[in-house]
């Protein structure tokens, strides 16, 4: 799972003073589109302050840290906003987000003692607090019991080490005639995964300072990884995430281990891009036999497992309102140990 430790910059300082205005209008930053209905903390938050407008700004992810320093030089920061940790240093030193200290303090119903001590830690500085905890997820690796058994290898267990990980990895993994057709585990596609992973080979990551700083705990963990991907243990970011979206490595019986669900990755890729907001709101896809649809579905709900042999489409997209919606759909066989796509035609698009 992905590891969202994100700093909310600013909250207090707003509320305090603006809640009671008449006619406030607030900017809002966030790299993720704001969730459905029944999940629009944005919407919530109008209907219990009426007087209050939040203009919400989005940001695609890949250009958001560069995006808000350029707009915190040039004096046209949205006034609320997510900040990744590794910025709030920055931030702080070039003066573009104040303490809260005063506001917590004066809070009666935030209680910092609330929140976990290390996300707590992550928000401060130098003894002041420069921001509030919005997310904290912690990574998960899934690992696909069925190729477990076939292979004959234990489940992975608490005592598990990374030796441990990669001895079953190389079980896993299987090549006919020279050529990989399952690997033994998915490929990172997250670099915030590979920070949790260099921290378990020694590195902080960053120092005292807050300064970048990557050490030899770094360079083994790099070093081990490519060495599993040349060897075809673990599958190659293009490998991994061309034709089929990834997960279907996973879900389809081609990886032993991977760390999302069908649906969920699919999602995930689109919400990566620029065309987050844009993310399909259908089932990803379904199965295909007598009927055109049948099951298994793939949806946010279905959780029956896919079944050896099934026939079954897969179809994220993107839909602009008012202008136009594309989708890819693939047919494909599941395979016990791989699978096979039917679908022939290009996927090759001109990106505008």
């Amino acid at each position: 799972m992905r590891k969202l430790l994100l700093v909310c910059g600013l909250v207090l300082t707003l509320l305090s003073s603006l809640l009671f205005a008449e006619n406030v209008v607030i900017k809002y930053a966030h790299w993720n589109a704001l969730p459905s209905d029944s999940y629009n903390y944005v919407k919530a938050f109008e209907e219990k302050y009426p007087n209050v407008k939040i203009e919400f700004m989005q940001i695609p992810e890949a250009e958001y840290s560069q995006k808000l320093r350029t707009m915190a030089m040039t004096g046209t920061a949205p006034d609320i906003f997510c900040l990744w940790e590794s910025d709030l240093a920055d931030f702080v030193k070039a003066g573009w987000i104040v303490s809260l200290d005063n506001y917590v303090q004066q809070s009666k119903e935030l209680d910092l003692d609330d929140f976990i001590p290390a996300v707590k830690q992550l928000m401060q500085l130098q003894g002041h607090l420069y921001g509030l905890p919005w997310c904290f997820a912690t990574e998960i690796m899934y690992y696909n019991k069925t190729l477990f058994d076939k292979a004959g290898v234990p489940y992975p267990n608490a005592n598990w080490t990374w030796k441990d990980f990669e001895n079953a990895a190389r079980k896993l993994t299987i090549t006919n005639n020279g050529r990989v057709t399952q690997w033994g585990c998915d490929a990172i596609s997250f670099q915030g995964l590979w920070y949790s992973i260099i921290g378990t080979f020694g590195d902080k990551i960053v120092d005292e300072k807050g300064r970048f700083a990557l050490g030899d705990g770094a360079k083994e963990f790099l070093t081990w990884w490519l060495g599993l991907t040349k060897d075809g243990v673990v599958a190659a970011p293009q490998i991994s995430t061309s034709g089929v979206v990834s997960a279907d490595l996973f879900m389809a019986g081609k990886a032993g281990m991977s760390g999302k669900d069908v649906d969920f990755v699919a999602r995930e890729v689109v919400q990566k891009s620029k065309y987050s907001e844009f993310c399909f709101r259908y089932g990803l896809g379904h199965g295909i036999g007598l009927e055109v649809h049948e099951e298994p579905r793939f949806s946010p709900k279905a959780t029956d497992p896919l079944p050896e042999n099934a026939v079954v489409t897969i179809e994220p997209g993107i839909y602009i309102p008012g202008e136009f919606g594309i989708r890819i759909e693939n047919d494909v066989i599941v395979k016990s140990s791989s699978f096979e796509t039917i679908t022939t035609l290009s996927e090759d698009l001109t990106v505008l």
